[in-house]
Order: structure tokens, then C-alpha cells, then sequence
């Protein structure tokens, strides 16, 4: 079996049994690899844009003999899935900015979607507001560290109504929020400590009618964490 880390594992743990799997941005195909010989999946699809880790992809599906099982497509998002080939999508290790733009843009392919399961790098607000604009339930939330580095996994399901989240759910996410593990904690108080600093060498420089807008946004989003936080 490839090495498979913490992060890509915990995605998998959310794959329903028996599905049809997408792994969008696939790299070394870890991920659809994992979930296949953990026969999680009946089959799944490995997308990946970029020449260099497609061909990686496809030699280690090749080396673990699933190459009748994960079919490795090099394409720009969701242009490699046709149409009701599957049931889950799975995007990890990219910026939430991108992983809006790659669901936009393949938006039709998603009508055979159950279940997406996203790991954004940043930006996780803004992936979260377009999966309520676009009838997308939370239903999953789970952050994680790993070699230092904190992840946040979302995993959505179709709804048959638009979603509204309040500004905090947005930031912090609808479930992290409420079940605040140490590694939420540890998040956001790093947060907190970044922006008391910003805060800080704008106010030791003076307070410019340029900087006033941004210094209070900066103290709104202090005051946010300290509420979330209780501190």
C-alpha cells in the first residue's frame, strides 16, 4: 500500500461505502487509491491537470494493479468527469478560492453528486458562502493537524433549499464552532495573536484616514475571535 497522510485518510473516512468516486487535483492518486483497496469505493475517476503528477498518478495505479478500477484523466477540473460517472467528489490541498472557481465552472457535472468532500488551503469562508448560495448543506466538519500545518475539512450534501449561515458560521465554521476541539484553538488563537500584532504597527505608525477602515475591520475580526474564543 502507497503512504497515505492523516489529512487524505480523514477525507476518506467520510466516503460513503460503495460509491463512485472523483478526485479532483489527484496528484500522486493517494487518495482514490486508499479508498479503492480499503474497497470503499466500487470505482473512481483521478483528475489532474498538470502533465507531471497525472503521469505519477497513473503509474501508481498501474504499480497496485487498479487500473480497471481508477481511471487516471489529465483535464482542468471537472472537464474529465462525463456526466453521471459519479457520485462523490473529493478536492484537497488547494486554495478555497480555486476549489469555488473548479465547481463553478463544472457546475452542470455536479448534478450526480451526493456528497463533496473539500479540504481547502485558506479562503474557507468564501468556499462555505458559495456552498450556501448554491443549496450545498454542511453536513461535516473536521479540523485536523498534521506536521504542523492545521487542516480543515468540509464535507456538503445537496439540499433542496438555499443555506444561510450567520458571518461567524461563515469564518469559523457552522459545526468547528460549536464543538471547538484544542486544535480550533489553537487555529484561531493563532489568528487572534497575528492581527493583535497588525493592529499594533498600524497604531505605532498613527492613525492615518487611509488605514482607519481597515484598522477597525481589523479590531471587528478581534473582537470576533475573543467572542468565539471567550477570552
Amino acid at each position: 500500500m502507497l503512504p497515505i497522510s492523516l489529512r487524505l485518510k480523514s477525507m476518506v473516512d467520510y466516503i460513503p461505502k460503495g460509491e463512485e468516486l472523483i478526485d479532483i487535483g489527484t496528484d500522486h492518486a493517494y487518495l482514490p487509491i486508499y479508498a479503492t483497496k480499503e474497497k470503499i469505493v466500487k470505482k473512481a475517476i483521478a483528475g489532474e491537470v498538470n502533465v507531471g503528477p497525472f503521469q505519477r498518478a497513473k503509474a501508481h495505479v498501474e504499480q497496485q494493479s487498479l487500473a480497471d478500477f481508477i481511471d487516471v484523466r489529465l483535464g482542468n477540473g471537472l472537464d474529465v468527469l462525463r456526466d453521471n460517472e459519479a457520485t462523490v467528489l473529493t478536492i484537497a490541498g488547494m486554495g478555497g478560492n480555486l476549489i469555488v472557481e473548479i465547481l463553478t465552472a463544472g457546475f452542470s457535472k455536479l448534478s450526480s453528486i451526493k456528497r463533496m468532500i473539500l479540504q481547502p488551503m485558506g479562503s474557507e469562508a468564501y468556499l462555505r458562502s458559495w456552498l450556501c448560495e448554491n443549496s450545498f448543506t454542511i453536513t461535516v466538519e473536521k479540523i485536523l493537524k498534521e506536521h504542523d500545518t492545521i487542516y480543515e475539512i468540509i464535507v456538503a450534501e445537496p439540499s433542496i433549499e438555499k443555506i444561510y449561515l450567520t458571518s461567524a458560521e461563515l469564518k469559523f465554521g457552522p459545526i468547528l464552532i460549536k464543538t471547538k476541539n484544542q486544535v480550533f484553538y489553537e487555529k484561531w488563537s493563532s489568528e487572534l495573536e497575528k492581527r493583535i500584532r497588525i493592529l499594533k504597527q498600524i497604531n505605532d505608525k498613527g492613525m492615518e484616514l487611509s488605514i482607519q477602515e481597515k484598522t477597525q475591520q481589523i479590531q471587528c475580526e478581534i473582537d470576533q475571535i475573543k467572542e468565539v474564543l471567550g477570552v
